[in-house]
């Protein structure tokens, strides 16, 4: 009767801290008009698709459907944000099975998913962010049980989590303990690959069957340049890599993770000093083994600077918490300094992540797309970053946009695909400067208009000679 009331209480709490974030953020402000094209995609039944009609390989379909099953593109923030309240009791109940019981370790783990700001930021998105949270806590829930079939289950979830957002794979080290049962982790491994070979085979189908495809801001990826781990993971295409690369050295130069308002973030930082102190502390060699994978991945691996926005952490911020949840646990029963120092270790960082729970509007629609007077073909090409060409097809319905190759080696064979698209809209704000010199000397195009919009982006319009 505990455990289920204090189950209920996290799950009241996370519930209303995170629909006090999500009724103060409004739209989110992680690629918006993206997720928005998608569900109003399905919900309209075009399918999961976004740029050309080509089914979209950039993430999994599986939320995007259920969420556009449920409710209106514009509230599906909301659904996002009722799992990952509903991923709180669960973790809690993995950590107080880990503990053997130790309601003090799944309390201070529940509390800390609950309420630490970037979690909830990261988690009330329009896209899976939340969902893949609620699998994860209800795989590691289930991985624990005592029977066969609940690792299977377990697996399962687990697969179609990492599928929904390839870095909880990092988190897999979290199921070392069913190591020592072979039946279990046998069905666990069998039933997680299943998810993943499907996501994998659908990926493989679209990307045989066009020459080019869109991902990322509708960057047009040659197909023979996929490999067997990018098929899978397509944001290790090698385009991708680059443009991503550069993209975020412009806008992100430093990590939001040290970095916040132009200042470094030292209590943060102290917070995740006592996080990654406590999961060595902890003795669990499946949290060290976690922490220190995603540590390394993202701090020192991250070829594309993405871990450079604190949400690609999701995965490792329920490691840090269980190890810090056994330790606080452990703390506390040492007496009056013990359980001051357990307070300071849940404490300190959920107030580091309070900053995080503010909100942060989206740039108008306007200001991320070029005045009217320049979209008028019926059909353009256009380069990536800033939100394009999402935000184009968004606020101009009737035109058609089509990303464009970042190396100018492909250009002749992407463009030969649509002969009858003879305009450019170019905006100065991106990562294909090699594509933009290569068009403005091959003497194949001119500028027709110019035009700066609100907020001050350069575009030009150029069209075939």
């Amino acid at each position: 009767m505990r455990l289920l009331a204090g189950a209920a209480l996290l799950l009241l709490l996370a519930g209303a801290l995170r629909a006090g974030f999500t009724a103060a953020q409004g739209l989110p402000n992680a690629d918006p008009w993206r997720h928005l094209l998608l569900l109003e995609n399905l919900r309209a039944g075009r399918g999961f698709t976004l740029f050309d009609g080509q089914p979209y390989i950039w993430y999994s379909p599986v939320w995007y459907w259920l969420a556009a099953s449920a409710a209106a593109p514009e509230s599906a923030r909301w659904i996002a944000a009722a799992c990952s309240a509903l991923a709180v009791p669960l973790f809690a109940l993995w950590v107080w099975r880990l503990s053997d019981g130790d309601a003090i370790a799944a309390g201070a783990a529940g509390l800390l998913l609950a309420g630490f700001g970037p979690l909830i930021a990261a988690s009330c998105q329009l896209g899976a962010e939340g969902f893949a949270l609620l699998l994860l806590a209800a795989s590691l829930a289930l991985a624990t049980g005592r029977h066969a079939a609940l690792a299977g289950l377990a697996g399962a979830l687990f697969g179609l989590a990492v599928a929904a957002r390839l870095q909880l794979a990092l988190a897999a080290f979290l199921f070392l303990p069913l190591a020592r049962r072979p039946r279990a982790a046998a069905g666990f491994a069998a039933a997680a690959a299943l998810p993943l070979a499907l996501h994998w085979w659908r990926n493989w189908r679209v990307i045989h069957a066009y020459p080019f495809v869109f991902t990322w801001d509708g960057l047009a990826t040659a197909s023979a340049d996929y490999g067997p781990v990018s098929t899978l993971a397509v944001q290790l295409h090698p385009s991708v890599v680059a443009a991503t690369r550069l993209l975020y050295e412009q806008t992100h130069a430093r990590p939001e993770w040290l970095f916040l308002d132009g200042r470094l973030r030292l209590e943060m930082l102290l917070a995740l000093a006592l996080l990654v102190a406590a999961v060595a502390a902890s003795r669990r060699l499946g949290l060290a083994l976690a922490a220190a994978a995603g540590l390394v991945t993202f701090v020192g691996l991250d070829t594309t600077l993405s871990a450079r926005f604190f949400r690609i952490w999701l995965g490792l911020f329920p490691v840090l918490f269980a190890g810090a949840a056994l330790v606080a646990a452990r703390l506390a029963r040492g007496g009056r300094a013990g359980r001051l120092a357990a307070a300071a270790l849940v404490g300190v960082p959920l107030a580091a992540g309070l900053p995080d729970l503010r909100a942060q509007p989206i740039a108008p629609l306007e200001a991320v797309t070029p005045p009217p007077e320049l979209v008028t073909a019926p059909q353009l090409f256009v380069n990536s970053g800033n939100y394009h060409p999402e935000s184009l097809i968004y606020r101009y319905r009737e035109h058609r946009f089509l990303g464009m190759p970042f190396e100018p080696a492909h250009w002749a064979e992407f463009a030969a695909l649509y002969p009858e698209t003879r305009s450019i809209l170019w905006h100065g704000y991106n990562v294909q400067r090699e594509l933009f010199l290569a068009l403005r000397d091959s003497g194949d195009w001119e500028v027709a208009r110019r035009a700066t919009n609100p907020a001050g982006y350069a575009y030009r319009l150029w069209e075939a000679r």
